[in-house]
């Protein structure tokens, strides 16, 4: 009857598991990060984990309550906390040492630890350890070693004394389980009852119960292994993972998303066990962690497991279709530079040797085989190949030469030959071998053994080969030369030579690839294939549709099932995928993007795809296996504002990370009654924030938004704070949100607050202000009243005395009348004539009008010609400044600096221009060719081209930015070179600054740079070329002069000269056109000249930045007096 028991409970599992669809792997070794002690500045060991709502982490630490928030640690109190449980409200209840109790958030969002022993009723004070507790329907159990279970609800504690030891605690079906010292029982109106088999338990120690399948349950002991509580009746489970947990005893288990079992042991890391009881993966120390020993283990919310350990804690990415084969599995920690799959074993070539083992997709890692064997009697490093040859297996090592291995023997073919590439080819008995310091070496099989035949060296070294047709190979010289080849019997010649001439893109890396039966060339600018007709290179739109532009395929090769698998990368990512081709020749894709980003962790050397659920890869010290079968879905994870503080009241924390409801219980998201109104005094506001994704958590980027100030959001990175100053009143939300390294993005989180106005802008102010305005034009009325009331009276005074002098005026006008009579009778004749002359002058004065018409319709049409013509220049000076970096992104940069930015017209021809890319700070002044609108449409074009080649191509170097510039510009305006033609382009100075390792590199066109410090410095560059010293007291000023050329066609079209010089604090660095040393003026109307600004630049190189600026702004204002600005100016300094 037992028997069958068994085979019951096995075949319930088992069509359990058939039905879930596991997300984790079983081949390899999962990723671990680890946190040491003094990471995290607390104590070694960790005993218990947990997880609230928002992600954030939780570990009982041996110094406290220690918490993580994927940037920073904090103890937040010094509970000795031993267990969690969360309930239904995701509360996190805490088991201690001698106490227990739950955390919440304050007031202000800090995370408090509040004890519930001040609900213990008197007598049952005396509180022991909490090693279990468990909550549900709205009661929280804690199980106490002092045979003690103390019952929360409702804010009230009731206490039952059931035995004398009281261990493990759970729910099941709506059933207490419960550990006495005598084995495992049920709790029913608060009394143990018996369950058949709980007996075996009284000695077992149990560590975990969880439900597995139905009314089964998986009860996890330290010291007996593993049992099953099935139909009322509990019995011992004997699987390969109960034995091993036998022996090296488990402390703690988790159950992980898919139902699967992670065991903490003591001895020796983690064992994960699926549903059959079958152990699918097993990390301890060798396989990454930082320790073996676990005190706790958690699954988190992103299916991931958290080891606590006795020293340190370990975070195991087993939730991920990335994996990793590493000394846990046989392997030294070294360079893996070939892998190959050969009968039915996996074989990996690395710096210290060739190893090799079963392939299987189910392997037992608790197997000896599961493991790498190193090859015996073979002393080798570095071995660059790997070619299965039917039943043979070629290799090549750098110290040892060549060998074949199959079942019958093991023997050397050179030992002085190591090919880098081994290939077969298909017409006869030959293998190629390239790579080895110059030429291609053939070996051939003669009496079913491989020997060394013939060597031709003069065709130099070789970085990839592939098999074309007819005997004709093709073949990659220094990454960038093609080679065509062919194959007579043991020889092999050169037919042709490919270079960018044949239509190949210029400045790009080449690899040859083989996709089915086609012969392509991979390059930084996508895919191309050779035309045997015109013998020209063109791009392959039928691929470069398919995986997009600018996608450079490093190799492709084919699995068992026929799909060819490449790898290539972007600029930016790595890429993986496949190609097929279905039976009318057309071709399909499958990219994996998301998944691959994993990849910018360590280096492909190289790479094999055995079928859609085995990718390995060799990288710079181990071997991954990546599974693309297994999909990135958008995980758990919130952006949290973790903090913020008012810096000018001493960082004043206002907010300190949690936001709580109106019943004081944790939420993700701020409740309106919480917004906060700062003074506007206080209206400088930092923030603090972070993000919940654990795995590479380095790679998280943010972007932020304060709305209300900021127009758009910014660009992402990996800064975990923000700080405003001066914020003038007005309501704002700020907003986060983060992105991990696979791009998945979170919503924003978002913090509301309000800055009051000052005093004198308040409601009570304004209404101040009326009423003392209501007063002051009372009083000015008042006023005006008694100065109009005392004019009247003088008024009417006047008015009399004027009334006698007007009667006496009228009687000598009837006197002066009589005269006057007269005297009109004479201008009436006079009045004739006059209007016989008017008639004459009105004819004359129409004719003038009519002309004065004509003439001002003239004047209003070139008038409007003008403005038109204005309006279109101040709309490109618009575009142009639009284009230059402003002060706020300068500043962030660069640091302290000036720019003198001086156009002699509307639009300059001169232009600065910065950008950061991967900490490498790239800074250029350039002069175009004219000024005006000619000089400002060149300025626009230089400024959109460096956006490209910098920005876009993540180039930095300053000597390729330029060759490259250089090329674009003439490509642009179709310069030949023909006598004749406009030789418009520009001369620049152009630096790639490194401050955080202090390093600089300089290039130029026709335009130095000039770096003033206090110590003489060392500068390297490719011609060393002697530099200009000038020097006055303790300061030197050197000047880094560019190469003799423009961007533009010109008659010398060498490369630009790379200069690297190391930077100091304090060293001023200054990049200018060459409009202010050309400026006339002075007393005597002659050139500035670069020696006097060389002298003025040293003068004054211990003032600021900005009084560097005034100096040089006031010379050349004092220089040019009355004068004309002659040319545009623009001076750019930068304080190190």
């Amino acid at each position: 009857m037992r028997y069958w028991s068994y085979i019951f409970i096995l075949v319930f599992i088992f069509l359990q598991s058939e039905l879930l669809i596991a997300q984790y792997k079983r081949i390899g070794i999962p990723f671990v990060t680890n946190f040491s002690p003094i990471e995290y500045k607390a104590g070694n060991q960790n005993w218990a984990i947990t997880q609230d709502s928002r992600g954030v982490m939780y570990f009982g630490n041996i110094a406290g309550l220690l918490e993580f928030d994927g940037t920073s640690w904090k103890i937040i109190d010094p509970v000795l906390a031993i267990a969690f449980a969360k309930d239904k409200d995701e509360t996190i209840f805490v088991g201690g040492r001698s106490d227990f109790g739950y955390l919440a958030p304050d007031s202000i969002g800090n995370i408090k630890y509040v004890s519930l022993l001040p609900l213990v009723p008197e007598p049952h004070k005396n509180v022991d350890n909490i090693w279990s507790l468990t909550c549900s329907n709205n009661k929280v159990y804690f199980s106490s070693v002092n045979g003690k279970l103390f019952i929360y609800e409702n804010e009230k504690i009731s206490v039952l004394e059931i035995d004398k030891y009281l261990g493990d605690i759970t729910i099941f079906n709506n059933k207490i389980f419960i550990e006495l010292s005598s084995g495992l029982y049920t709790l029913k109106n608060n009394f143990p009852i018996e369950i058949i088999g709980g007996e075996l338990l009284s000695n077992a120690n149990i560590r975990n119960m969880f439900p597995f399948g139905g009314d089964t349950l998986l009860i996890v002991t330290r010291s007996e292994g593993l049992f099953i509580y099935h139909n009322n009746k509990i019995s011992s489970w004997e699987t390969e993972t109960s034995s091993f947990l036998k022996d090296y005893q488990v402390y703690l288990a988790t159950q992980l998303q898919n139902g699967y079992i992670a065991f903490g042991t003591v001895e020796s890391g983690v064992i994960i066990m699926d549903k059959k009881g079958f152990p699918t993966q097993h990390i301890n120390r060798l396989g990454g962690m930082i320790n073996d020993d676990h005190c706790g283990i958690y699954t988190d919310k992103q299916g991931n497991i958290w080891s606590g350990l006795e020293f340190g804690i370990s975070y195991i990415h087993v939730n991920s279709p990335w994996s990793v084969f590493n000394e846990l599995a046989g392997l030294s920690t070294a360079s893996f530079l070939s892998v190959a799959l050969h009968n039915n074993r996996l074989y990996a070539g690395n710096a210290q040797g060739l190893f090799s083992k079963n392939w299987k997709n189910d392997d037992n890692p608790l197997l000896p085989d599961w493991n790498f064997a190193k090859q015996a009697g073979l002393d080798a490093r570095k071995v660059w190949d790997i070619l299965p040859v039917k039943n043979d297996l070629l290799f090549s090592s750098s110290n040892v030469g060549t060998y074949c291995l199959n079942e019958k023997s093991f023997y050397k073919i050179s030992d002085f030959i190591a090919p880098f590439k081994l290939f077969k080819e298909s017409y006869g008995n030959y293998i190629l071998g390239a790579g080895e310091h110059a030429g291609i070496q053939i070996f051939e099989q003669i009496n079913d053994k491989w020997e060394f035949v013939s060597e031709n060296q003069k065709i130099g070294y070789i970085s990839a080969i592939e098999e074309g047709n007819n005997h004709h190979f093709w073949a990659c010289q220094d990454e960038q030369t093609i080679l065509e080849l062919e194959l007579i019997k043991d020889s092999i010649s050169i037919i042709r030579t490919y270079d960018t001439l044949f239509g190949l893109p210029s400045e790009s890396s080449v690899s040859i690839l083989k996709l089915f039966d086609k012969i392509l060339f991979g390059t930084e600018k996508g895919i191309y294939i050779f035309d045997e007709n015109s013998k020209k290179f063109h791009p392959y739109d039928e691929i470069n549709s398919l995986i997009g532009a600018n996608i450079y395929i490093t190799a492709i090769k084919n699995d068992k099932n026929g799909k060819a698998w490449f790898w290539a990368y972007d600029n930016l990512y790595d890429l993986c995928g496949y190609f097929e081709k279905d039976k009318n020749g057309k071709f399909s894709c499958k990219l994996f993007d998301k998944p691959v980003n994993k990849i910018n962790s360590f280096t492909n050397n190289t790479f094999l795809p055995i079928d859609e659920h085995n990718i390995l890869i060799g990288s710079s010290n181990n071997l991954v296996h990546f599974d693309p079968s297994i999909s990135i879905e958008k995980p758990f994870f919130n952006a949290l504002i973790r903090k913020v503080s008012l810096p000018i009241s001493n960082d004043s924390i206002i907010f300190n990370g949690a936001f709580l409801n109106e019943k004081g219980e944790l939420i993700n998201e701020q409740n309106n009654h919480e917004k906060i109104v700062i003074p506007y005094e206080s209206n400088s506001i930092k923030f603090n924030f972070s993000s919940t994704y654990y795995e590479e958590y380095q790679r998280n980027t943010y972007s932020y938004k304060l709305e209300g100030f900021d127009t758009n959001w910014s660009s992402w990175s990996n800064k975990t704070e923000k700080e405003y100053t001066n914020l003038p009143e007005g309501n704002y939300v700020f907003m986060i949100k983060s992105r991990n390294l696979y791009d998945f993005e979170t919503i924003p989180a978002a913090y509301r607050f309000s800055i009051n106005p000052p005093w004198y802008r308040t409601a009570l102010a304004f209404f101040i202000y009326i009423i003392l305005f209501i007063a002051f034009v009372y009083f000015i009325v008042k006023i005006s009243i008694r100065k109009i009331e005392k004019e009247k009276i003088k008024l009417e005074k006047i008015v009399q005395q004027r009334t006698a002098e007007v009667v006496k005026q009228k009687d000598e006008i009837v006197l002066k009348n009589t005269v006057l009579e007269q005297q009109k009778e004479e201008i009436s004749t006079q009045n004739e004539v006059l209007n016989q002359q008017n008639e004459e002058i009105t004819s004359q004065r129409d004719e003038i009008e009519s002309q004065r018409d004509m003439v001002l319709k003239q004047k209003e049409h070139i008038e409007l010609i003008n403005k038109e013509v204005t309006d279109s220049i101040n709309y490109a000076r618009q575009i142009q400044n639009a284009l230059l970096p402003n002060n706020e992104i300068s500043k962030e940069l660069i640091g302290e600096h000036f720019i003198i930015y001086k156009p002699k017209d509307i639009v300059s021809g001169d232009f600065y221009w910065l950008v950061e890319v991967e900490n490498i700070t790239v800074v250029a002044v350039a002069d175009c060719t004219g000024h005006g609108v000619p000089g400002g449409f060149m300025s626009m074009l230089g400024m959109s081209l460096l956006k490209e080649i910098v920005v876009k191509e993540y180039i930095t170097n300053p000597a390729v930015i330029l060759r490259r510039l250089r090329k674009e510009i003439i490509n642009s305006l179709g310069q030949t070179g023909a006598s004749g033609e406009q030789k418009d382009g520009m001369d620049i100075a152009l630096c790639a600054i490194d401050f955080k390792n202090m390093k600089l590199q300089f290039s130029g066109a026709n335009n130095p740079l000039y770096i003033v410090k206090s110590e003489k410095i060392i500068v390297k560059n490719e011609e060393n070329t002697k530099l200009d010293e000038l020097s006055t007291f303790n300061f030197q000023l050197d000047e880094v002069k560019g190469d003799k050329m423009p961007i533009a066609i010109y008659e010398r079209m060498d490369k630009f000269t790379l200069h690297e010089i190391d930077l100091q604090i304090g060293d001023s660095l200054y990049m200018f056109s060459d409009g202010f040393s050309d400026q006339f003026g002075g007393p005597r109307g002659k050139k500035f000249m670069s020696k006097q600004l060389k002298q003025i630049l040293i003068n004054n190189s211990q003032l600021s930045m900005q009084e560097q600026k005034e100096v040089l702004e006031k010379t050349l204002s004092d220089w040019i007096d009355d004068g004309e600005q002659i040319d545009d100016i623009t001076i750019l300094g930068i304080k190190i």
